[in-house]
């Protein structure tokens, strides 16, 4: 008899609560990070952004999963370069450890088949008088700074650029980036062999994955994951399983962890940020499970690793507008973990000037 909500993986079979449990552990939702144990994750969630609704310039950090402040941690880290700024995932900031830009600027350069004459202007003043930032190059070109900037990020996702964002100043300098990273082999990864890469990192921290999951973290196309998918099978890196119906990929070396995985999910809720590593694994079904809103999504609602809803309202530079709690549950599990989630929105969003307007549609009493 088959089982429901099971995974059919030659000769036995694995729940969806044991793939559930795997990804929490794997991604640090089970036990907290330590410092020792963060630069593993770190690379493993690579390129890591900032939060979605901060500050620009903010440092990245990876929420809900360590036992210490890596937003600061991360701060002096990018001070000291060991983790350095760059655009990837469609032209996304993200950041990655110095010694691995190699194999993502493989994995996600956008080669540049003609420069605009600002483009040249750009690579010709920086290969004559070194690095500077964009306030000295509009001071001795002339050129509008919202052209210089749009030219240097169009290098920078070539990967012709670098950015040395050190802190929250606006006034960064902008480097060549061979040049400021000459003792780096560049052509050490193909871009074939970076996409597996950067997709057998996803499927480790995922446990499984379709190529639409791996699109809405890593933006490739879809001929670039089905290629891959196509190669890491041939050697075989992956195997393909059955979830519900739908075929799925997995890391042919999971296979023992999902025999004798064991443990029972923590029945906690989260507010994840749009940045989150969980909510970007699965951006594009999370675009077709929520209907479209007068307002923004500020925040996901995680209930025991299963991303269920959001809260909505707008980002301000103050108190958020906090307006509604949207859930795809049963009515009675929505009053169920009404006190939960909206002890979790209190406790994220403090201060008497942020308070929630509503809760699935209905009126929240404000307590003055």
């Amino acid at each position: 008899m088959d089982l429901p909500y099971a995974v059919k993986l030659r000769g036995y079979i694995m729940t969806l609560d044991q793939i559930t449990y795997l990804r929490l552990q794997r991604q640090g939702f089970i036990e907290p990070v330590t410092a020792d144990g963060y630069e593993a994750l770190f690379r493993a969630m690579s390129p890591v952004p900032t939060k979605f609704w901060i500050e620009p310039g903010t440092a990245p950090e990876i929420e809900h999963r360590c036992d210490f402040n890596d937003r600061d941690a991360n701060d002096f880290a990018r001070r000291m370069r060991a983790i350095v700024k760059g655009r990837f995932q469609g032209g996304n900031v993200g950041y990655v450890y110095q010694d691995e830009l190699p194999l993502f600027a493989a994995a996600y350069k956008k080669p540049i088949k003609a420069l605009t004459e600002v483009e040249e202007i750009i690579l010709r003043l920086l290969k004559t008088e070194g690095p500077m930032n964009l306030g000295m190059m509009k001071e001795i070109t002339g050129i509008l700074n919202k052209d210089l900037s749009k030219g240097a990020q169009h290098l920078q996702k070539a990967f012709m650029l670098f950015e040395d964002q050190v802190d929250k100043d606006n006034d960064r300098a902008w480097f060549l980036l061979e040049d400021e990273f000459d003792e780096m082999d560049f052509s050490h990864w193909s871009q074939e062999s970076a996409i597996s890469e950067v997709i057998r990192r996803y499927l480790h921290l995922n446990v499984t994955g379709d190529l639409e999951g791996v699109k809405s973290f890593t933006k490739f196309t879809n001929k670039e994951i089905k290629t891959a998918f196509e190669v890491m099978m041939t050697k075989g890196d992956i195997i393909e399983v059955i979830i519900e119906g739908m075929p799925m990929m997995m890391l042919t070396w999971d296979k023992p962890a999902a025999e004798h995985i064991s443990g029972t999910i923590p029945d906690k809720i989260y507010l994840l940020d749009n940045n989150d590593y969980l909510v970007k694994s699965m951006n594009l079904k999370l675009k077709k499970q929520f209907d479209k809103s007068a307002y923004k999504t500020l925040a996901y609602i995680c209930i025991k690793g299963v991303i269920v809803g959001r809260l909505l309202g707008y980002f301000r530079f103050g108190p958020d507008d906090l307006e509604d709690v949207e859930l795809n549950l049963m009515d009675e599990l929505k009053e169920a973990y009404r006190d939960r989630i909206l002890e979790v929105i209190e406790d994220t969003y403090e201060g008497e000037e942020n308070y929630l307007k509503r809760y699935c549609g209905n009126e929240l009493s404000i307590d003055l």
